[in-house]
């Protein structure tokens, strides 16, 4: 679909009019100056008011504006199509907002310098193809990203997955300080030596810290965003050292009883293949 793109100041200002929402313009009003310099710039003013929208070009004067912008042909061109400048920053180096005096407030008022994006958004549409009267189409992909590759757990970690498999929590130990580490390190991370003592742990445990979390990332490879509120609790499995907790999610149904203290079993899936996703869960252990 061909799309108009025409960014020059006496088309834009021209474009207004019928892009203007007059329904969402019931409460607002204010006036904007435009003082563009170079070939082809110029001087407007738009104004809104009463559900209507007024768009003079060189004007008398821009004394009842709220405010006054100051640019560039560059710099309206970069605005319009949604551009910033250094950093992502409004206004960008080529536009100055001038702070004008509001119709009858007798002094200087101070406008928040995003007061024209924020109305813009709000009051009027986006181009519209050339031609017609149908919205501009938004052109999405949506993309499974993979990665075609596997790596190897060594013998320590592959030691850890294949517990997993068999439904068991294996750390090794160290043999100077007797922590137990878990998942599993090759060296004990005190003493820095090797540990090559398995032991098993849990299955149960205790909760000691949670976290419970109300805004989720969406997944980065598949977009998806998981259902909120979730919690990940701390659990320190029975025979673990001190201080040697292991993180998962804890079941929903359980958020709302969930305690320092409390006690929590596994949930495993029902078939295990030796990966994280063979534990799906802690659930409390009433």
């Amino acid at each position: 679909m061909t799309l108009e793109h025409r960014t020059d100041p006496e088309s834009f200002f021209a474009s207004l009019k019928d892009r203007f929402r007059s329904g969402e313009a019931a409460d607002a009003e204010f006036s904007v100056g435009y003082r563009i310099a170079g070939d082809g710039g110029g001087d407007w003013k738009v104004t809104v008011g009463e559900g209507g929208l007024n768009v003079e070009k060189d004007p008398a004067g821009f004394d009842d504006c709220h405010v006054i912008v100051h640019t560039d042909l560059n710099g309206f061109s970069g605005a319009v199509r949604g551009g910033a400048g250094d950093r992502g920053t409004f206004p960008p180096p080529s536009i100055r907002i001038e702070t004008v005096r509001l119709p009858g407030s007798g002094g200087a008022v101070g406008i928040e310098p995003d007061l024209t994006p924020s109305v813009a958004l709000r009051l009027f549409d986006r181009r519209r193809p050339a031609g017609g009267n149908r919205p501009e189409e938004l052109v999405s992909l949506k993309v499974m990203n993979a990665i075609d590759q596997r790596f190897a757990t060594g013998p320590v970690m592959g030691r850890w997955f294949a517990g997993l498999k068999d439904r068991k929590f294996l750390a090794n130990k160290c043999p100077e300080c007797g922590r137990t580490q878990i998942p599993p390190r090759e060296i004990c991370a005190v003493c820095r030596v090797r540990a090559e003592e398995f032991v098993e742990l849990g299955p149960k445990g205790t909760i000691t810290a949670w976290d419970l979390v109300y805004y989720a990332s969406p997944d980065p490879l598949t977009g998806a965003i998981r259902e909120t509120p979730y919690a990940v609790v701390y659990v320190m499995l029975d025979g673990a050292s001190e201080q040697e907790a292991f993180s998962l999610e804890l079941k929903k149904s359980d958020i709302g009883n969930m305690k320092i203290g409390g006690r929590v079993r596994p949930v495993w899936a029902e078939k295990t293949k030796g990966s994280y996703e063979d534990i799906l869960y802690f659930e409390l252990d009433d």
